[in-house]
């Protein structure tokens, strides 16, 4: 089976008010298929996709997507479900970009050691790293120009974000060695 059919059975089982451990149990079947830790390196982007939106779908619970046809929806009930899928998909990438946001002020890094600066760098990279995901899976598929448009800013800003952020956490992983 494909992505979009196993996708379109796990949203129906949570959907039929299946239980929760027969719920779980064809997720975690669909992560381990799914992950891009297993995969040949030009496959990586697209897997690394299949599971923000396999992790968006399983943590939102029970959802209305029915049809993820994402070029061409057939009704307007199709096109409803579909904007509501980009929706969640562009709730989830802004609350981890939040969270990031939060980390950096909640923090105070400034103020931390140089350990700590780098875990919390990483931390806010992770959030930042899962919002540019969401982010580029809209930019390839979705077609409403209105949530394109306030998604590209963000993924821009967000993209410039982490690589000062990588940056950082390089130098002072030099500067740490060169003190040695």
């Amino acid at each position: 089976m494909d992505f979009k059919t196993e996708l379109t059975n796990l949203i129906n089982l949570i959907n039929g008010g299946h239980n929760q451990d027969e719920i779980k149990r064809k997720y975690l079947k669909l992560v381990k298929k799914y992950h891009p830790d297993g995969v040949a390196e030009n496959l990586k982007s697209t897997y690394n996709e299949y599971m923000v939106v396999l992790n968006s779908v399983y943590a939102k619970g029970k959802t209305e997507v029915q049809e993820l046809n994402f070029k061409k929806p057939h009704t307007e009930e199709d096109k409803k479900h579909l904007a509501e899928y980009f929706r969640r998909i562009f709730d989830y990438g802004k609350s981890e970009y939040e969270k990031g946001f939060r980390s950096i002020h909640e923090n105070q890094i400034n103020k931390l050691d140089r350990k700590a600066v780098d875990q919390n760098t990483l931390e806010i990279m992770g959030h930042y790293l899962n919002a540019i995901k969401c982010y580029e899976f809209i930019l390839r598929n979705c077609s409403d120009r209105v949530l394109v448009d306030s998604v590209e800013f963000d993924y821009y800003m967000l993209k410039d974000y982490n690589a000062k952020l990588a940056k950082t956490l390089l130098n002072n992983n030099e500067n740490m060695l060169m003190e040695k």
